[in-house]
């Protein structure tokens, strides 16, 4: 039995033959959102591929741009490679669900549908690292070259047993793996689970780290590779980059979120309880970062302030704000001060 249905049950996995009929090892994905600048540029990305094992599932999110006609006009040019979905619920944790639910591959990928995979021979180095390691998880570079893969990584490693609490400290200081980007994963990863996913629908951002903590905590062996694979495009306005009234809501949500799955991880990094307590300070300090973009009248603004410093997470986490850099331990300062006005300059001041 596999995971696999759109209504959330379990149904039949395809048998290896049939998987072989299929050529599929890889299933790349991508939630697409009214990306209708980008979204030819990525799926040519993967087209584009030195590898043939691999299949395409484009998920439209409630376009309302020409992304949905782009989307059927390349299945109609390669309907042995891409198939075309609709979300069934609106917002990016959904659509990123629904990318997993039609994958057939052993492994798993999802992209962006306004970045690339910007190395053509990516998926054929996947596949023979995944082949030499045997491991479940593969963690690759989107960055420069010059840049260390993760702070205190072992380049190329296989990471297992009582190493993986490297993967952990990063979760715990909320470092490079909150993407699901840089990874790609077995599908026996995925929690089967639909409720939270359904539940939290609505999250403004973080959908890539609701997801992928979930995917580095069931992990056992994990492969880095050290290569750039993928190009993240930085797009004014996305989602990732404006403020949203749920923000606030969405910061409380991945806050739990973490805690949640750091009960399960072992070993446990040391000082845990003190670094979610920071990671919870950081959060908040996400969203005042996004609501200093907006045109909100102070009034407002400082009806958000005054939620987030009354909130239990950040009442509790202002002891650890020393594990903060600088700039983010003056913001947390001054919220637990309330001095509104002197925070909102300071924001308004931020390049």
């Amino acid at each position: 039995m596999c995971w696999g249905s759109p209504a959330g049950a379990w149904k039949r996995c395809p048998s290896r033959a049939e998987k072989m009929m299929k050529n599929t090892f890889f299933s790349v994905s991508m939630p697409v959102h009214n990306a209708a600048k980008y979204l030819e540029e990525a799926i040519r990305s993967v087209l584009n591929q030195d590898y043939d094992r691999f299949e395409l599932i484009l998920v439209d999110d409630h376009s309302v741009d020409e992304s949905p006609a782009i989307c059927e006009a390349w299945r109609k040019k390669h309907p042995e490679k891409i198939k075309v979905v609709a979300s069934e619920l609106k917002g990016s944790l959904w659509a990123r669900r629904e990318c997993i639910h039609h994958s057939a591959g052993d492994f798993l990928f999802v992209m962006d549908s306004d970045d690339t995979l910007c190395d053509p021979e990516a998926l054929k180095k996947w596949d023979e690292v995944i082949r030499r390691t045997d491991c479940d998880l593969l963690i690759f570079k989107e960055t420069e070259e010059t840049k260390p893969l993760f702070r205190n990584w072992p380049e190329d490693a296989v990471i297992e047993g009582p190493d993986r609490v490297l993967l952990y400290e990063e979760f715990a200081a909320m470092g490079d793996l909150n993407p699901l980007w840089n990874k790609t994963f077995r599908r026996d990863l995925i929690d089967p689970d639909d409720t939270p996913y359904r539940q939290h629908a609505w999250l403004s951002h973080g959908t890539d780290f609701y997801q992928s903590i979930a995917v580095v905590s069931a992990a056992k062996r994990v492969a880095l590779l050290d290569r750039k694979c993928y190009d993240y495009r930085v797009t004014p306005g996305s989602i990732t980059h404006r403020y949203n009234p749920e923000m606030f809501r969405t910061a409380l949500a991945l806050i739990e979120r973490r805690r949640e799955l750091a009960a399960t991880w072992s070993p446990q990094p040391p000082d845990l309880e003190q670094k979610l307590k920071a990671c919870a300070l950081q959060e908040f300090c996400t969203v005042l970062n996004k609501l200093r973009r907006t045109d909100l009248p102070f009034p407002e603004k400082q009806k958000i302030y005054e939620a987030i410093r009354l909130s239990a997470p950040f009442r509790e986490g202002v002891s650890e704000k020393r594990r903060l850099p600088a700039a983010k331990r003056t913001i947390v300062s001054l919220l637990q001060a309330k001095q509104y006005r002197l925070l909102d300059r300071l924001l308004s001041l931020a390049p």
